[in-house]
């Protein structure tokens, strides 16, 4: 589903790029130069003298500036609770982290900061004075939603998984009919109806996508190319879904747009090639590629259907259609060698089966009829450092600076495009 774009009076990128890449880049290097650091001093050491140059900076800027130093005394005590918060503590756990960790796992865990932020904003806007008070559904919509955006970003971790003991069409199979079961315990007990006819071609459609598209070009992609990676390439599904929109769902972005999206294809196609080592990408980003396409598609047409009934009605449907083909096939394809099937792929099975194919949308899109769709819609932001995240624990992935900056670069080309204009036909 897309995002509405921003209201018209939303600033011009070209009145806050700037200062945000500058921020980005001298944030971000400072993890770097942390790293560095703490190979001769030790990470107190380091915080004290980052603390004690910025002071003596900033004096001297009051200074050339001809400004005094705020009084009053409870204004000092807030300033003092910040300092604590915001500057001494986080400064001297970044040098004890990162004596363990690399600077790049540093930098993303700092990257769920915004996350976490708004999450403490709501709670204590809940007690302060003359602050928006939110409601407790939009609370839980925000923890929904990032509960649904982690749901889904174990999708790829849990297929490469799998693909480790377990043929990609089988997987596939396998996996619809495990969704599909689910799907049609769900209708059955909720006393559906039958869709009315007009609605089946363009749900088969979406079906078509994201039971069979989606899963099985993801599968045969995880065979060749690690989940990080595609962590990174399927980073551009919510630009590639919006461009989607303009084709099938009647939504005009702007050429701002346009411009965005074309820069974030570009990105994803540098990364590739530069990971492919030659002119051409290689096969399993082919499969990725093409699983960006289905899922673009898919959550288009979806977000039609999800206008004239409930999203988890949707996705049953969609699960259900595919369910005879997927016991027949899952019945053809069984492996022949099931004890040489490590538990690991059978637990990859189970994930994306009965969480990434069924249960992580019902979660979502609950989070997104409570919390709003362009706010929730957001959080899915987060989901490639999610992916990276993941894919270090569970499939023993290394963690490399150039997939996080890469990562990094993808979701800001999505941030931005979010805020361009996008107008309903």
């Amino acid at each position: 589903m897309t995002s509405p774009g921003p209201d018209k009076g939303a600033a011009a990128p070209s009145s806050w790029l700037p200062a945000f890449v500058a921020v980005a880049l001298i944030w971000g290097t400072s993890f770097m130069f942390i790293k560095i650091a703490v190979e001769d001093v030790p990470p107190a050491y380091i915080a004290l003298g980052r603390i004690a140059l910025g002071a003596l900076t900033l004096l001297v800027m009051l200074v050339v500036r001809r400004e005094s130093l705020p009084r009053g005394r409870r204004l000092w005590l807030h300033l003092f609770a910040f300092a604590i918060f915001s500057s001494t503590v986080p400064f001297v756990m970044f040098g004890y982290a990162e004596e363990r960790v690399s600077s790049v796992l540093a930098g993303i865990w700092n990257g769920t900061v915004p996350l976490t932020t708004l999450v403490i904003t709501l709670l204590l806007a809940r007690v302060g004075r003359g602050a928006e008070r939110p409601s407790r559904q939009q609370i839980v919509g925000l923890l929904l939603g990032f509960a649904g955006m982690c749901l889904f970003a174990g999708t790829l971790p849990a297929t490469r998984l799998a693909v480790r003991g377990l043929d990609p069409l089988f997987l596939t199979a396998a996996r619809a009919t495990l969704a599909g079961s689910a799907g049609l315990i769900v209708l059955v007990a909720t006393q559906r109806r039958l869709l009315p006819c007009k609605q089946w071609p363009e749900m088969t459609a979406a079906a078509f996508c994201t039971v069979l598209g989606f899963p099985l070009l993801a599968a045969l992609g995880m065979m060749t190319v690690p989940a990080a990676h595609g962590g990174v390439v399927l980073g551009i599904v919510p630009l590639a879904t919006a461009a989607a929109a303009a084709v099938f769902a009647g939504e005009r972005p702007s050429r701002a747009f346009w411009v965005i999206g074309l820069i974030g294809a570009a990105i994803v196609l540098a990364f590739v090639l530069r990971r492919s080592g030659g002119l051409l990408p290689s096969t399993g980003d082919l499969f990725l590629l093409g699983t960006v396409l289905a899922g673009a598609v898919g959550y288009t047409l979806s977000g039609r259907l999800a206008a004239l009934m409930p999203g988890w009605e949707v996705i049953s449907w969609q699960v259900v259609i595919f369910l005879p083909v997927a016991i027949v096939a899952t019945v053809v394809l069984w492996p022949h060698d099931l004890a040489g099937v490590p538990a690991a792929s059978w637990a990859g099975l189970a994930y994306v089966g009965f969480v990434s194919q069924y249960a992580a949308f019902f979660v979502f899109n609950a989070a997104m009829a409570i919390g709003g769709i362009a706010r929730i819609g957001q959080i899915m932001l987060l989901q490639p450092f999610v992916i990276l995240l993941l894919a270090v624990p569970v499939d023993g992935e290394p963690l490399s600076l150039e997939t996080a900056l890469f990562a990094a670069a993808v979701v800001a080309t999505v941030l931005i495009g979010y805020r361009t204009r996008i107008v309903r036909r």
